[in-house]
């Protein structure tokens, strides 16, 4: 499995992990997975809905849109639970920095204050895990495009012995990425 390929998995683990934590146990994976195809669809492969969109911002919340309406029609029921995910949905933009933000505390103030008015929930628990999961996420990404991938480019002309060396850093890091997504100290109410 490539780099590329690893990233976009802890991507994944990311944002699924991010809607966990808003939602808790109204949670709903199925719908996360549907929201989560579309997105990695349009922002990794550039497979688009429309297509004809200046930018990626509007080509991705075009897409969500789409696939929003697509979800209700099959989930008649479960029409406000998808129509809440997709509202923080969009901060994904944000957290995987296709839209810039100010400041991840400013970033994830906003996600607070959506909740708080969506969910009618409010703890500071929440507001620590969030800023957590967003700047080990955005950590990740720097040392990727800094120092993992053009290792990985310069592995093509490493002696063999080398090449091992580096493969194992490059591994390692995405080992410990893809291990404080999954263990991250949970709320009680995921025990």
């Amino acid at each position: 499995m490539s780099v590329m390929d690893e990233y976009i998995k802890i991507v994944q683990d990311a944002i699924t992990k991010y809607l966990k934590l808003v939602f808790e146990r109204k949670f709903n994976k199925q719908i996360c997975d549907s929201y989560i195809k579309t997105y990695i669809d349009v922002r990794y492969y550039n497979v688009n809905e429309r297509g004809n969109h200046r930018t990626l911002r509007k080509e991705i919340l075009e897409s969500l849109k789409e696939k929003k309406k697509r979800l209700i029609v099959d989930n008649k029921s479960k029409q406000l639970l998808i129509e809440n995910m997709e509202m923080f949905f969009i901060y994904v933009l944000y957290i995987d920095k296709v839209t810039p933000y100010k400041t991840i505390d400013y970033l994830v103030k906003n996600i607070c204050r959506l909740r708080v008015k969506i969910l009618k929930k409010e703890d500071e628990k929440f507001r620590k895990l969030l800023k957590d999961l967003i700047e080990e996420l955005r950590e990740f990404k720097h040392d990727l495009k800094n120092y993992l991938l053009p290792l990985q480019e310069a592995m093509e002309t490493m002696p063999q012995s080398e090449m091992v060396k580096v493969w194992e850093k490059i591994n390692q890091k995405i080992e410990d990425v893809q291990k404080f997504i999954r263990e991250q100290k949970r709320p009680d109410y995921f025990l």
